[in-house]
């Protein structure tokens, strides 16, 4: 017992981490802290409250997104377009990806890719399939590749179309036999 407690002393003299080195978990998040760090990682605010020395922070231009042009390149300086170099890697994956603005909504980030649309006939395609087949949702979405949430909300658009009765009036048909009474009583008057 004696030599384990002189190993365990030389151990913890020998140990960089410290009772003062270390902070505990109410330091790590204390409120007045935390505020400090993130009015320091935002700068200075000018009068309208916008933090333009921020480097993250771009003032808005004529009400319209500054990260995304009409050719789709990134803006980075006014009227420099940002040139993305493409570099050979030691791993097999590309580290450049070209942009394709159709699926690639974020210039900056061609890894985000949009889901495609789909059109109307492949829409029928699976309803038929849903309906009159009576494939389960998920066959049909390993069929034809689409995400099974995409499947199911395309059944169920269609069946709520079905369904859906245009708004009528109560009185609608009083209404119209009225109204031809109407012209008719006007033509015999005439």
């Amino acid at each position: 017992m004696a030599m384990t407690s002189n190993v365990l002393s030389a151990v913890r003299s020998f140990s960089t981490s410290t009772r003062l080195c270390r902070i505990s978990r109410r330091e790590l998040m204390d409120k007045e802290k935390l505020k400090k760090e993130l009015k320091q990682f935002l700068g200075p605010r000018n009068i309208k409250g916008e933090y333009h020395r921020n480097k993250y922070f771009y003032v808005p231009q004529n009400h319209t997104p500054n990260y995304i042009e009409t050719d789709g390149m990134p803006v980075v300086n006014g009227d420099q377009v940002a040139s993305i170099v493409p570099r050979r890697s030691r791993f097999k994956t590309p580290t450049y990806i070209p942009r394709d603005p159709s699926v690639h909504p974020f210039p900056h980030n061609t890894h985000t890719r949009t889901a495609h649309i789909i059109p109307q006939d492949l829409k029928d395609r699976i309803v038929d399939d849903a309906t009159v087949k009576g494939y389960h949702p998920q066959e049909i979405a390993h069929k034809y590749g689409i995400n099974l949430q995409r499947i199911e909300a395309i059944i169920k658009l269609h069946s709520i179309e079905q369904n859906y009765e245009a708004p009528v009036c109560i009185n609608s048909q009083g209404i119209i036999n009225e109204l031809m009474n109407l012209v008719l009583f006007e033509k015999l008057i005439k």
